[in-house]
């Protein structure tokens, strides 16, 4: 028999593949794990965009009735909404640029304080 059976070596061959496949087990649960998370992710992802799409359709439906509503409406109507519209995005405008105005202003205040410190400072000190 020039094949013996070695017990040690095909014992210890036996403890290597056992490890060896625990560990891709270990690892398989990690990934169906992963896959479990990126499963969960998308779901979410789907319900959220899917309530997106709803408050879009909603909102699409309701800029479709206007419009509609608007067309049905006389020239004098049409002429008292535009003019309307028009107030309303003066006022807006109006609004942004009085902000931008007082951050001027305001920085403007800033500059103003920190030049007169500077020249009293330089005039302290030549006296």
């Amino acid at each position: 028999m020039s094949e013996q059976f070695d017990a040690s070596n095909d014992f210890e061959k036996l403890l290597f593949a056992n490890l060896h496949i625990r560990e891709l087990i270990k690892h398989n649960l990690d990934l169906r794990d992963e896959i479990c998370d990126f499963k969960d992710a998308i779901s979410a992802l789907r319900a959220q965009l899917a309530s997106q799409e709803l408050q879009h359709k909603l909102e699409i439906n309701a800029l479709q009735n206007k419009l509609s509503d608007a067309l049905k409406l006389g020239p004098q109507s049409k002429a008292l909404l535009l003019k309307e519209g028009f107030i309303h995005q003066l006022k807006t405008d109006w609004e942004t640029i009085d902000k931008a105005n007082k951050m001027l202003h305001k920085q403007l205040k800033k500059v103003s304080a920190e030049l007169f410190e500077l020249q009293r400072s330089l005039n302290n000190g030549t006296k």
